[in-house]
């Protein structure tokens, strides 16, 4: 059968000629569109590492001293400011709905605190690995309160939070450091720093994503002390089943209507987490890739129903050439899957051509990185960043793609030239 195929296919050279070369244009154009889509989706849709869907987050205010409701006695030393935001977090925690609560450096990973350092690992491979360094602090039951796991042999989150020394790595980066064993209590040292400074590691988490719209990076959490000058944000992790919008205007409504009573402190505005990371796109700009995405969704209805098209009107004009093989004896099944094949067969060596003239360009500009910070950080992503996988992965999906527009173009035609009756198929041609 398949040398039949090839047979046809050279004796009908000419007739598929333009197919043929459609065949490569489209699998050049469908990796200039689809290799940052997919790409783009990927990062998207790789595990941020914290449960976002259960987060709300408000932004901390002090009464300025011109306020009527401004309390001097709140602010006359350290020790009253401490007790006053304490009281304020202990008022939040007692919300209905409320099931832990933690003060952040940042309202969501990704939109302040970030430093970059590059670390090698004592008696570890030895790599140096360039690293982002995220801030939290300690006592403030920060990973339980943004639901980030630990891994087996690392302290619970809950222990992590309550440790104020060393930092905190994720599970890739550990693995990267110490391949197969438990990286707690090894060390780490700075190798941008002219002294060897180290740091021990003290427990390692779930791979987290710094930024929502970001690849997912090696992460480093260190503690920070707490400045009261500048608190930050206090994030609520909600009980199940609790409206968060709901649960924020009750709670700014609250502290608005309550002025002074947790001395100076108060919030002064709050959203879903949902919704903070919706306002980061937007600051981002990350529409663009929203519109990639809707270009290249219109790129490939388009090329599903030229091929489709091609395909069908290609091989309704074979009716009369199928009626003989009929004629002759040949079974419905035998030209079916002989017109199947001879579609397949073209279409593949066409994408391999055009595969291989990407190639070229892909060697020369490289591939697709999607949304990309920090050049040097080491991405946990790994397919991304290996140009064999990744080149591998993006040309089969696009190879899926044509073969399932091919066959959806051949296969009715085919299915009805196929059991034409040889007089009919004749007398027609």
């Amino acid at each position: 059968m398949f040398k039949i195929i090839l047979k046809n296919l050279w004796n009908r050279r000419r007739s598929n000629a333009w197919l043929f070369i459609e065949l490569i244009i489209i699998t050049v154009v469908s990796w200039y569109m689809i290799d940052p889509t997919v790409v783009s989706v990927r990062q998207s849709l790789f595990p941020n590492g914290y449960d976002a869907d259960s987060l709300v987050a408000f932004n901390v205010g002090r009464l300025p001293e011109s306020s009527p409701a401004y309390n001097a006695d709140a602010a006359k030393d350290s020790a009253s400011v401490r007790e006053d935001f304490d009281r304020m977090l202990a008022t939040v925690a007692s919300f209905d709905g409320a099931s832990s609560v933690t003060v952040s450096t940042h309202s969501y990973f990704g939109s302040q605190g970030v430093s970059i350092n590059g670390y090698a690992a004592e008696g570890g491979t030895g790599e140096n690995v360039t690293v982002l360094t995220s801030y939290y602090y300690p006592h403030q039951k920060f990973f339980e309160t943004y639901g980030i796991a630990g891994v087996h042999g690392s302290p619970s989150p809950e222990e992590l939070s309550e440790i104020g020394t060393g930092v905190v790595i994720t599970r890739d980066l550990a693995e990267k450091y110490w391949p197969g064993e438990n990286a707690v209590n090894k060390r780490l040292y700075n190798t941008w720093n002219e002294d060897t400074n180290y740091v021990q590691v003290v427990g390692v988490v779930e791979n987290v994503k710094y930024n929502p719209f970001y690849p997912s990076y090696a992460l480093m959490m260190a503690p920070l002390e707490l400045d009261l000058d500048w608190p930050g944000v206090v994030a609520v992790r909600l009980e199940k089943g609790v409206d968060k919008k709901q649960f924020v205007r009750d709670a700014l409504s609250w502290f608005s209507d309550n002025l002074g009573v947790t001395g100076n402190f108060y919030l002064r505005s709050g959203s879903t987490y949902e919704e903070l990371i919706d306002k980061l796109g937007e600051e981002q700009d990350y529409s663009m890739r929203n519109r990639n995405i809707v270009l290249s969704l219109f790129f490939l209805v388009n090329l599903i129903l030229g091929v489709v098209g091609s395909f069908y009107l290609q091989i309704r004009r074979r009716v009369g050439e199928m009626g003989v093989h009929r004629s002759f004896g040949a079974r419905s099944r035998h030209i079916f899957g002989m017109v199947m094949g001879e579609s397949m067969t073209l279409t593949v060596v066409s994408f391999l051509i055009g595969d291989l003239l990407y190639l070229q360009y892909a060697l020369k500009n490289g591939l697709s990185v999607g949304q990309r910070s920090w050049g040097d950080v080491l991405q946990i992503d790994s397919w991304l960043n290996s140009f064999p996988q990744h080149f591998a992965i993006v040309s089969a999906i696009i190879l899926l793609i044509l073969l399932v527009c091919v066959a959806i173009g051949t296969f009715f035609p085919a299915r009805r030239i196929s059991r034409i009756n040889p007089v009919d198929a004749l007398r027609d041609e």
